[in-house]
């Protein structure tokens, strides 16, 4: 059974009586309203249900989550922007064969669940060990156990336990508990969220009213919209899906007809005035950086904000474990699937595998056991719902992705460094070489930050400190990346 542990870390002193002042001060005459403590009025109730939430942002609760699945986290805490969370790096913290979730199964079906999630862990633990020899034998890397845990981990289930922070604001909350039952994962998240709204009426009872519930969390829930989470993924829609990406791994599929020209005319309209100079030279005043450093501030630089207006759609094909990290650039939203269980193995390899037969053979062997584990439980009769902690990280997920370029040059800077995780630099490298093939002006811009600090002239040229990868990436023109890890 499910046994997440659910803390309140940190709160807001009175956050209800900070949400009245700010819905107090609106129509105050008198300078800022005061915050009054015991407040008692309908108006925080009142304003909710007209729509108006933003007095509700004012307040924050920081929980810590711990023996929750990193499948919940992908699926619903991390599936929209309004969050931030520091989880545990499963890139650089080994893990322990006991961290796995348990679904409500019978004792039969327990029991296949619990053969095949052991097997996986010890997969991981013989890769890990088979790769640190392949990758010390080939390679001056000088972290090579975490590099190896690195790519052993495709073979983990996407329902191994994690822990985190997780910071939220009031409006959040109550989104979450109006969803908890939509989605993939309906029972986990029930039990994670009901025991996050808990502890916040613990501390502030007068919330109840707002989340239409007694302070027992006894109410009306049907209202709640759940999603069908009981299909299977047929052969066909793969085959379609991976054909249309000739290829690539993420296929530019839309832009702007003229990005170019429409980011160069935002430039002049915040300069304000007629230049008569090229495209070159106004898109590359909008990619000046006005101060250095690590801090993104291109959301509140006048000259950056023209970036906005150019867009891109890519269809894209990457692994669990790649989006769990892809899908934290918030603000680059994607329509990803409701999660469903492919017929067959359908997974993800990771390049250095595919470059060794013998560590290809135990790894592919991973995934059939793992789908004949799945395929069992199926014919038991057990809901997809819970045999999907079964799926590896390397599972396949496909689905469009679409930013800007305000955002996806922050993105592309992150995921360019030779420091990111293979698979998602590979994504990255190829989303970034489409994009200067069709937008060569702007594509030139699209770095990593070691390139970009030598064009602002910034040493040291990288930023990572102890964590250097040891090429000189910004001597190195982008279509000639290359990497073994």
């Amino acid at each position: 059974m499910f046994q997440p542990i659910v803390q309140l870390a940190r709160w807001f002193d009175e956050p209800y009586d900070v949400n009245m002042a700010a819905a107090k001060n609106c129509y105050s005459s008198q300078g800022i309203a005061s915050i009054l403590p015991g407040c008692k009025s309908d108006l925080i109730e009142e304003i909710f249900n007209a729509g108006h939430h933003t007095v509700l942002e004012h307040t924050y609760f920081t929980f810590t989550l711990e023996n929750i699945s990193r499948h919940f986290v992908w699926s619903f805490l991390h599936s929209h922007p309004f969050y931030n969370s520091e989880q545990v790096s499963q890139r650089y913290v080994e893990v322990n064969e006991k961290n796995y979730v348990v679904p409500p199964l019978d004792a039969n079906c327990e029991t296949i669940y619990q053969e095949t999630i052991n097997f996986q862990m010890q997969q991981y633990q013989k890769l890990t060990d088979m790769l640190q020899k392949l990758i010390e034998a080939e390679t001056e890397c000088k972290s090579s156990r975490k590099r190896a845990m690195e790519i052993a981990r495709y073979v983990l289930p996407i329902g191994t336990t994690t822990h985190l922070y997780h910071t939220i604001s009031l409006v959040t909350l109550l989104r979450y508990w109006w969803m908890r039952k939509s989605g993939d994962l309906p029972t986990e998240q029930t039990e994670v969220i009901k025991e996050m709204v808990q502890l916040v009426l613990t501390i502030e009872p007068r919330y109840a009213a707002l989340f239409n519930i007694s302070n027992t969390l006894i109410g009306n829930t049907d209202t709640v919209t759940t999603c069908k989470y009981g299909s299977y993924q047929n052969d066909l829609y793969a085959k379609e899906f991976d054909l249309s990406l000739n290829n690539h791994n993420s296929k530019l599929v839309n832009y702007g007809t003229d990005n170019e020209q429409t980011v160069s005319e935002s430039v002049r309209e915040v300069c304000s005035r007629h230049m008569n100079v090229s495209n070159e030279f106004t898109i590359a005043l909008a990619f000046m950086k006005k101060s250095k450093g690590s801090l993104n501030t291109s959301t509140m630089q006048k000259l950056d904000r023209c970036l906005s207006h150019a867009t891109y759609t890519f269809k894209k094909k990457i692994s669990h474990t790649a989006d769990s990290q892809d899908q934290r650039h918030r603000t680059v939203m994607g329509s990803r699937p409701n999660f469903v269980i492919p017929d067959n193995p359908d997974y993800i390899t990771p390049l250095i595998i595919v470059g060794d037969r013998e560590i290809k053979k135990e790894y592919d062997e991973t995934m059939k056991v793992t789908w004949e584990g799945i395929s069992n439980l199926r014919k038991h009769g057990v809901p997809s719902e819970f045999t999907q902690y079964l799926l590896p990280n390397a599972v396949s997920i496909r689905f469009s992705e679409t930013g800007n370029l305000l955002n996806l040059r922050h993105k592309y800077a992150m995921r360019l460094c030779y420091n990111a995780q293979e698979e998602i630099w590979r994504v990255t490298l190829d989303e970034v070489n489409q994009i200067r093939r069709i937008n060569p002006i702007i594509g030139k811009y699209l770095l990593p930050p070691c390139t970009i600090r030598l064009s602002a002239n910034e040493k040291p040229y990288c930023p990572e400190g102890k964590r250097f990868c040891g090429t000189r990436v910004w001597e190195i023109d982008v279509e000639n990346y290359e990497r073994k890890l």
